[in-house]
């Protein structure tokens, strides 16, 4: 597997995935797959939580994710999930909707990236 392929998204930190990974292309499929699919789980609990305007769920669920997405490398999707984070906290999630959705962007950009990683997937 080429792991020096052209990333899709700048802030792609694969090699930090290869770390975690220790460099075994079988492990980092894995590594991938367990990323995409918890931190799909997560956004949908955090749009969840803004929806229901549910302020201690927002902060909760977007910590989590601050300290998932830093292990991993996923620098950019940290300021967003940061404020999030602290609109929760001071019960003012008014502005969250709009962050949310940038959040979103961003995810879907690194998931594209990520699938060109995994075997029977075009980052389509």
């Amino acid at each position: 597997m080429n792991l020096q392929k052209n990333d899709k998204a700048a802030s792609l930190n694969i090699e930090r995935f290869q770390a975690l990974s220790d460099g075994d292309p079988a492990s980092l499929v894995e590594l991938i797959q367990l990323y995409r699919s918890k931190t799909s789980e997560q956004m949908q609990e955090l749009q969840t939580a803004i929806r229901a305007t549910a302020c201690e769920e927002v902060a909760r669920v977007a910590h989590s994710m601050v300290g998932a997405n830093a292990m991993v490398g996923m620098d950019s999707l940290l300021p967003a999930l940061r404020q999030l984070e602290e609109l929760g906290e001071r019960k003012m999630i008014g502005p969250a909707e709009k962050i949310f959705q940038e959040l979103s962007k961003e995810y879907d950009r690194i998931q594209r990236a990520l699938a060109s990683y995994l075997p029977n997937e075009d980052g389509k």
